[in-house]
């Protein structure tokens, strides 16, 4: 039979009591008392886990025991107090680990490392530690499609997040449209330059989008000159005449395939040409040249033509009409098509002499369709 006995021995030192305990029983062992008391973080916990940059996280650290004096430390988040509680934000988009860990006090009369009497040193164990992760949500870039758009035409703007694309409960702000996630749908834009903005927490980017109208139609005439085309507008059966569309606001770029032309023009892109046919069959017989981007500018045009008709003034019968004595007098006159066309419509006129000698009163340029001319020696040819 193996008999056990304990004793309690008390040993004065500088720092305190200690209380030694021994175990007798089949031979004497010296234990010593746990010279720390330790706590654990056992779980983390957040009120969310995606959040915008910028917006708080609170945390709250779930520990096995906590005596007085104790506290905890954390990673990536700011203590509150004693640190059961913390808070976190973060400027940047991104994944984030948060962790809190446990601590330990040692017993003032035995410092770490400092064995007892007749033992050997034990390091403490370390406290335990939990981890939670946050998604900090941020946008980088803003893009649209189509950039340039068309006046009236919808389109798409598009955020860039990371680290990707944000849960419900994080929407994005949207300047334009009715979109909460990284899209927008925008149904149209008046004309000008927009900055269209995405905002998540403290991040904010825009997408600089251009809304383009067609301004004004010009086209090129017989000097090389470019003036704006109006309405309406008369121009030469047969003519080809260069078209130019400028455009709103002027420091864009036209959308793709814009502007589109149609009437006597055809064809899509800033430059075009009319051709002048058919002949008007009367003087209301309007064509149209139109430009469109959106919105569309149109202008009316009256394609004509006429005749020059030579009838010599001493007209006697069978007499030729082309061509005429020396020092005779000839009336020159022009007949409009289609027929009940003014002249004065359709601009002034000068006649030019291309060959042979003759002299024209009025010398050229009047809205007067009858001019007289006199012509010597030969034939003369008029335009």
């Amino acid at each position: 039979m193996r008999l056990f006995a304990t004793a309690t021995t008390c040993v004065a030192r500088a720092a305190g009591v200690l209380t030694l305990t021994l175990l007798l029983g089949g031979g004497a062992q010296a234990q010593t008392p746990t010279n720390y008391v330790i706590w654990n973080v056992t779980n983390v916990v957040a009120n969310v886990v995606d959040v915008a940059v910028g917006d708080p996280v609170m945390l709250t650290a779930e520990v096995d025991s906590f005596p007085e004096g104790a506290w905890v430390l954390w990673s990536n988040a700011t203590p509150i107090g004693n640190g059961l509680q913390a808070i976190a934000a973060f400027s940047t988009g991104g994944e984030y680990t948060v962790t809190a860990t446990g601590g330990i006090l040692l017993n003032e009369l035995r410092p770490t490392n400092t064995p007892p009497e007749g033992g050997s040193s034990t390091p403490p164990p370390q406290p335990g530690s939990a981890s939670i992760t946050i998604r900090a949500y941020e946008v980088t870039a803003v893009t649209a499609n189509p950039n340039p758009v068309a006046v009236g035409d919808p389109l798409t703007a598009t955020a860039t997040v990371i680290p990707g694309p944000p849960p419900a409960s994080v929407p994005i702000t949207w300047s334009h449209g009715s979109g909460s996630g990284i899209t927008t749908a925008i149904a149209s834009l008046p004309v000008g330059w927009h900055n269209v903005t995405a905002t998540c927490g403290t991040s904010q980017r825009f997408a600089r989008v251009a809304s383009v109208a067609v301004a004004s139609i010009l086209y090129q005439s017989p000097d090389g000159g470019w003036d704006e085309l109006m309405s309406p507008s008369y121009f030469p059966l047969g003519v080809q005449v260069p078209l130019f569309a400028t455009k709103d606001p002027v420091d864009a770029e036209w959308p793709a395939s814009k502007p589109v032309w149609s009437g006597l023009a055809g064809g899509f892109g800033p430059s075009s040409a009319a051709s002048m046919s058919p002949l008007a069959a009367n003087p209301t017989d309007f064509r149209s040249i139109s430009a469109t981007c959106g919105n569309t500018i149109s202008k009316d045009v009256l394609v004509y033509s006429f005749d020059i008709e030579l009838a010599p003034e001493d007209n006697f019968p069978d007499r030729s009409t082309n061509e005429f004595g020396i020092a005779e007098t000839v009336l020159l006159s022009v007949q409009m098509k289609p027929q009940g066309l003014a002249p004065a419509a359709t601009g002034s006129y000068e006649f030019r002499l291309l060959s042979g000698e003759a002299v024209l009163s009025p010398p050229s340029g009047s809205l007067n369709p009858t001019f007289l001319g006199r012509f010597h020696l030969k034939r003369s040819k008029w335009c």
